[in-house]
């Protein structure tokens, strides 16, 4: 139905064969504007259903850095808002979590991508299918702190709809694009 064409064009990945994409009235494949794609992409924060996880540490995974020790406080909270771990959960940020996550659950692994989000906070955030393994309960708790951040557009594609979190709701199908009541 063109989800991930659509995800892959907003992500300046694909350009559109028509149109324009416009971020405040600017062509973003513009490179002469002061905001282009590179300045589009930049702000973006994309969630993925599955993500790639490095065999190292919950922090390395969490912040993508090589010194993650000027981090850690900004980790922690970032895996609180995640609740990759509760706070009165015992962890330890160090731990190696193994070959491609295999010492945590997928949700546990949706869940880092979440932190990673956090952890990151760009102005665009992207979920695609990025709470599907998430128990319901959580994935509320999730929607309700995300989508209570100040000054972000969040765009989340879903199987699950929840619609009382969102501003707008669209529906993707063969038949193209409509507007779905909230």
């Amino acid at each position: 139905s063109g989800k991930t064409t659509l995800i892959n064009i907003l992500l300046g990945l694909l350009k559109p064969s028509s149109g324009e994409i416009l971020i405040d009235e600017k062509d973003i494949y513009l490179s002469d504007t002061s905001f282009n794609l590179s300045a589009w992409q930049n702000i973006i924060s994309y969630v993925p259903q599955r993500i790639g996880i490095l065999n190292k540490s919950i922090i390395d995974n969490v912040t993508l850095k090589e010194n993650t020790s000027d981090f850690e406080e900004e980790a922690i909270e970032a895996i609180y808002k995640s609740q990759l771990f509760k706070p009165d959960q015992k962890f330890d940020i160090h731990e190696e979590i193994g070959e491609g996550g295999e010492s945590i659950s997928g949700g546990q692994a949706q869940r880092l991508a979440i932190a990673r989000m956090y952890f990151f906070s760009k102005k665009v955030v992207i979920f695609d299918e990025s709470t599907s393994s998430l128990d319901s309960s959580i994935e509320s708790e999730i929607l309700e702190e995300v989508t209570s951040i100040k000054d972000i557009t969040f765009i989340h594609i879903t199987h699950r709809l929840k619609k009382d979190y969102y501003d707008k709701v669209y529906e993707i199908s063969s038949s193209g694009i409509k507007e779905i009541e909230n």
